[in-house]
């Protein structure tokens, strides 16, 4: 009968996960990358905003943070910049430039999220769900504060941590976020918000 003929398939080796490429990306940012996922890979998820903010705390106010076209805001409302996506999709980081007067809508997150003020300084509020009685649900507010460069703050995805960002500084500010989620196709798609 006929022969048969053994076949070797080989599997090409594995490549490491690259980062997508994001032109003007500081060394720092990418020092602050490497620390987040040494952390993703550790932590249980739940731990990680908290964790995030912390690691993210002695990068804010650093010159050699962004590179100047990351720094460049909008006439119209508050601009994203990414500046790291994560090649496993477990985070985003981006800079949020913010002239004086801009502000976010009421809004929560689609999944967990660290915030640092880097310049400038915001005016946050946060908000909790209040049933109106009739079947209703809106918007309280329950805390104020300022943040200034250096501060941080968390939050867990879903309508636990409900806020809204504002810029009351003349001079504008620029706040660092990371989110627990892949952000390079549409940064706007973390909010989830709320009439208010």
């Amino acid at each position: 009968g006929p022969g048969t003929m053994a076949t070797s398939i080989r599997s090409a080796p594995a490549q490491p996960l690259r980062a997508m490429p994001i032109p003007g990306q500081q060394p720092a940012i990418r020092r602050l990358a490497e620390r987040i996922e040494r952390l993703a890979e550790v932590l249980p998820e739940p731990e990680l905003p908290a964790a995030v903010a912390e690691i993210l705390q002695p990068f804010l106010g650093q010159a050699d943070l962004l590179d100047p076209r990351h720094t460049v805001g909008s006439a119209d409302t508050y601009r994203r910049h990414l500046l790291y996506a994560d090649p496993l999709r477990r985070f985003s980081v981006l800079a949020l430039v913010w002239a004086q007067g801009q502000q976010t809508p009421v809004h929560g997150h689609t999944a967990w999220g660290a915030v640092g003020v880097h310049q400038g300084w915001l005016e946050a509020r946060n908000f909790e769900l209040i049933d109106t009685g009739n079947g209703l649900l809106a918007c309280s507010e329950r805390l104020y504060c300022e943040a200034v460069p250096g501060d941080t703050s968390w939050v867990k995805p879903g309508l636990g941590d409900i806020h809204r960002l504002a810029c009351k500084d003349r001079e504008g500010a620029i706040s660092i976020h990371v989110y627990g989620r892949d952000l390079s196709e549409d940064p706007g798609s973390i909010n989830i918000t709320l009439p208010h």
